[in-house]
C-alpha cells in the first residue's frame, strides 16, 4: 500500500515553510479559476492528511491545535475531507494526537485537541 505521502508528492510537502503558507495554498486551491490545478496541488486538497501533517510539523513542539487547524489553515476546506485527512494522518503514525488545557478565544481554558510530530 502506497504512504499517503508518496503519493501526493512527499518532495512538495518541502515547499511549505510556514504554516502561513499552507493556509494560503488551500485558500487559493478553493477559489474559482480559470486554469486547472496541478496534479500535485490537486492531489493535496483531495487527500490532506500530508499537508495537515505538514502544518502540524512546522508547527514545532508546542503542537497546534484541531481548533487552530480547522478555523485558520484549513477553514475553506469541507469539515468532512478535513475530518477525513485527520483520522488518515493519525492512522499513518508520525503525528499524536493528545487533549490539553489550552487557552480559548474568551481567555478561559478548555479542553483541546492538540496534534504534534513525533519525531
Amino acid at each position: 500500500m502506497m504512504s499517503y505521502r508518496v503519493a501526493a508528492g512527499e518532495a512538495d510537502l518541502w515547499m511549505f515553510d510556514t504554516v502561513e503558507e499552507i493556509a494560503d495554498f488551500v485558500r487559493a486551491a478553493h477559489k474559482p479559476r480559470l486554469e486547472p490545478a496541478s496534479k500535485c496541488g490537486q492531489a493535496l486538497i483531495t487527500q490532506p492528511a500530508a499537508l495537515i501533517e505538514r502544518a502540524v510539523e512546522l508547527a514545532g513542539p508546542d503542537g497546534l491545535t484541531r481548533q487552530r487547524l480547522m478555523t485558520f489553515v484549513f477553514r475553506s476546506m469541507s469539515k468532512e475531507r478535513f475530518e477525513s485527512g485527520c483520522d488518515a494522518m493519525l492512522r499513518h503514525g508520525r503525528v499524536t494526537a493528545t487533549t490539553e488545557l489550552r487557552p480559548n478565544k474568551k481567555g478561559g481554558w478548555t479542553n483541546q485537541d492538540v496534534y504534534r510530530t513525533t519525531r
